[in-house]
């Protein structure tokens, strides 16, 4: 569920960013950092939960999730409904998450 709940994490990173002084969506070191850091934190996550699905067997045939990050975790939410028969609630998750990370972004943008 990390992964559903990845937009909110990093709106708070930058809520923080913002209240520090320093420009979330500028050209500085601090907002590459935050890009890279989520990257990187969104392919661990999703690591994980395929460890995960597999572990618990729902993932017989060994069919590949990871890859299916790169179209967003939209795709690879899809594509664990279709490999484990799970629910799509992560998906609906992400999604909320996503629409609530833009409207926050929106309005920590400067104006």
């Amino acid at each position: 569920m990390w992964l559903a709940c990845s937009p909110l994490i990093i709106l708070a990173a930058d809520i923080i960013m913002a209240s520090a002084g320093v420009d979330p969506f500028g050209p500085n070191a601090q907002a590459r950092g935050v890009v890279i850091w989520s990257g990187i934190a969104t392919f661990w996550l999703g690591y994980k939960d395929a460890q995960a699905i597999n572990k618990a067997g729902r993932n017989p045939q060994r069919r590949t999730l990871v890859p299916f990050l790169f179209l967003f975790p939209i795709g690879y939410f899809i594509r664990r409904r279709i490999v484990s028969a799970a629910p799509l609630t992560p998906l609906w998750m992400w999604l909320v998450s996503a629409v609530v990370y833009v409207m926050g972004a929106s309005a920590l943008a400067p104006q």
